[in-house]
């Protein structure tokens, strides 16, 4: 006997995608990272929890911009890493692998450590800032369209950074504002 799921109807194929996205509301979350000197290649920061990224828990979103702003003034490049929860073994403590190549070599490290496929949720790399105020830069990626999801029973997603080029950031040197189209 084969079991039957009903699915409740809804109505968004009656909606053209300009009415779907005015349906959607902005979120932004501001973090500011625990960072070091790092040369090109090392973990920036480890997997740092961007607070209700999504609007209900377990639910999605979609990332539509980064802005990040550096008090060090390099030019310099990062990887930004998104995860759906906190990467990592519970049994291991969570970020505590991020946390052991910190300020180390991102690529010597076995990526089943860093990367549990299944919290992995998309890479998005800000190069080429521009400078403002006294020795400071900003970088910004607009335009995007990365969705995201939440773990179950969260509404926090997270991120981690991997420099690109020899970096030196004090703690408070950078901050990042993500922001988020939510349902």
């Amino acid at each position: 006997m084969a079991i039957q799921h009903t699915v409740p109807a809804t109505n968004l194929h009656e909606k053209s995608v300009q009415q779907k996205l005015n349906a959607m509301g902005l979120h932004t979350s501001i973090i500011t990272p625990t960072v070091g000197d790092v040369v090109a290649g090392d973990v920036l920061f480890v997997p740092t929890e961007i607070k209700n990224a999504v609007a209900s828990p377990g639910g999605y979103a979609i990332l539509s911009s980064i802005l990040m702003t550096d008090k060090s003034g390099g030019d310099f490049g990062y990887d930004l890493y998104f995860f759906s929860s906190n990467v990592g073994p519970a049994a291991n403590g969570g970020t505590d692998e991020w946390s052991q190549v910190l300020n180390n070599p991102f690529e010597n490290n076995n990526e089943d450590t860093l990367f549990h496929l299944d919290n992995f949720l998309a890479v998005a790399g800000l190069a080429g800032g521009v400078a403002y105020g006294n020795d400071s830069r900003v970088f910004q990626l607009t335009g995007l369209t990365i969705p995201v999801k939440a773990a179950p029973g969260s509404t926090s997603i997270w991120v981690g950074c991997e420099a690109r080029d020899n970096s030196a950031q004090s703690d408070g040197d950078m901050k990042f504002r993500f922001t988020f189209l939510q349902d």
